[in-house]
C-alpha cells in the first residue's frame, strides 16, 4: 500500500494560484502571506522576485530557485459569434492545446471555457 502524504496548505494554495507570465500576482500573494512571517529576511524586488532567507549566518549556504510563472493564453480577438481567439504566453506544445479546459480571468470575475479548433477540412 502506498503511504498517503498530506500536502501542506501552502503548497496547495501556491499550485492553485494562476500565474501566467507577466500576471504572477496570485502566486505573489500566496508567497507574501506565508513567507514574510517565517523568514528571517523577506524581500520583494521590482521584477516581482521574492527572496526569503532562513538562518542567514548558517553554513553551508543553500539556494532554492524556481519560476512563479506558468503557461497561459492572451485573448487577442472576439468575433461576432462570441468566439475568442488567443495567442500563447510561454512555450506551449501547440498540439495539446485543443480540447483543454481554461479559466479566463476577467475584470468581472472568472469565465470557464474550453479550447477548440476548426476541423481540418475547413482550414486552408
Amino acid at each position: 500500500m502506498v503511504k498517503q502524504i498530506e500536502c501542506p496548505e501552502f503548497l496547495e494554495e501556491l499550485l492553485a494560484a494562476r500565474s501566467p507570465s507577466g500576471f504572477e500576482h496570485e502566486a505573489h500573494e500566496v508567497l507574501d502571506a506565508y513567507m514574510k512571517d517565517v523568514a528571517d529576511d523577506y524581500q520583494k524586488d521590482t521584477m516581482g522576485n521574492r527572496i526569503s532567507v532562513l538562518n542567514p549566518k548558517g553554513s553551508p549556504t543553500l539556494m532554492l530557485a524556481g519560476h512563479m510563472d506558468e503557461l497561459g493564453f492572451i485573448i487577442n480577438y472576439i468575433d461576432d459569434k462570441g468566439f475568442l481567439y488567443f495567442k500563447t504566453i510561454g512555450g506551449h506544445d501547440l498540439s495539446i492545446i485543443s480540447g483543454r479546459r481554461v479559466t479566463i480571468l476577467t475584470a468581472k470575475g472568472d469565465l470557464k471555457g474550453v479550447t477548440g479548433k476548426r476541423a481540418v477540412h475547413l482550414m486552408s
